[in-house]
């Protein structure tokens, strides 16, 4: 599949998600999640921590959010698209066949302005 195949929009991404059709998860790190909340609906699993150390449980808590289903629909997000796009190839290797990446992240680049300036909703971190 080509790179752009594999993007999702923020506004897509939410109504995929509170339709059941899709599942977001956070990638940021947890004073992250601290400062701007998360997408509405979405799970948490940090693929680094603040000082960019990989989460070396990240994997399993992908997987523990999928339900173990490697064909469920889930879109990462990040800050900015570097993070989501990684933690996408990650569970794609792993056999998830089904992965998009929110390219645009929650504050936005040059691909769009991201999931808070849309002025999507979000929830507080549940784990902060």
């Amino acid at each position: 599949m080509s790179p752009e195949h594999l993007v999702i929009d923020p506004p897509t991404a939410f109504e995929r998600a509170q339709s059941g059709e899709l599942l977001i998860i956070d990638v940021r790190s947890q004073s992250e999640w601290a400062q701007t909340g998360v997408p509405a609906g979405a799970r948490t699993a940090s693929l680094q921590n603040e000082m960019g150390i990989p989460n070396k449980n990240f994997t399993a808590e992908v997987e523990a959010a999928a339900g173990q289903d490697l064909d469920r629909p889930i879109a990462f997000i990040c800050a900015a698209g570097i993070r989501s796009a990684v933690a996408r190839e990650i569970v794609e290797s792993l056999g998830f066949s089904r992965t998009l990446d929110i390219s645009e992240g929650m504050f936005g680049n040059p691909r769009g302005p991201g999931w808070i300036r849309r002025g999507l909703p979000t929830d507080a971190c549940p784990e902060c």
